[in-house]
């Protein structure tokens, strides 16, 4: 908190303060299992923290729009992702679990180019997860590989995307 006014903190306190009040009343009146908190995601919170910092607009028109950010914005609000090269994800959290399934586009129904597909799915799917900040127990079903050297590259190319995961990740396949 070095150099942050203490104006601030008093107020960034208070809020936390009745945050934890708020809680803490949810949870008299529960019945388990229960979400007590959700997180508003990362653009809420920004525009939460710095409501008057945020430049939307351009001579031009949309700042946001010309850079692309709001079309990233809509990807990320949207339960359909489309894979480079062909195929989507569609993507679908509940309370219990996150559920990834990836479609293919045309022309896989004799399974050539099946690998290279998953391995493109799959970057696309923990793409998503660092985007999106998903967590917990995520379940993603791609389309079926004939061979078992074929299937553990895949989940080889999952565990290699998210190595850099502070978090850390076990996967299982």
């Amino acid at each position: 908190a070095r150099g942050v006014d203490s104006e601030v903190l008093r107020r960034e306190a208070d809020e936390l303060i009745g945050l934890c009040l708020r809680i803490k009343q949810d949870v008299e009146v529960a019945v388990p299992p229960a979400v007590l908190l959700r997180s508003p995601g990362p653009i809420a919170a920004l525009l939460d923290r710095y409501p008057d910092t945020l430049v939307t607009e351009s001579r031009d028109g949309g700042l946001l729009a010309e850079r692309g950010i709001v079309d990233e914005i809509e990807t990320l609000v949207s339960s359909k992702v489309n894979i480079p090269g062909g195929g989507e994800l569609v993507i679908e959290r509940t309370e219990a679990l996150v559920a990834i399934d990836i479609n293919t586009a045309e022309g896989f129904a004799d399974g050539s180019g099946l690998l290279e597909f998953n391995l493109r799915g799959a970057r696309e799917v923990v793409r998503q997860i660092c985007l999106r900040g998903l967590s917990g127990l995520i379940v993603v079903d791609f389309p079926r590989l004939a061979r078992p050297s074929d299937r553990e590259q895949v989940l080889e190319q999952i565990r290699s995307s998210l190595v850099e995961d502070p978090w850390g990740s076990i996967t299982h396949g």
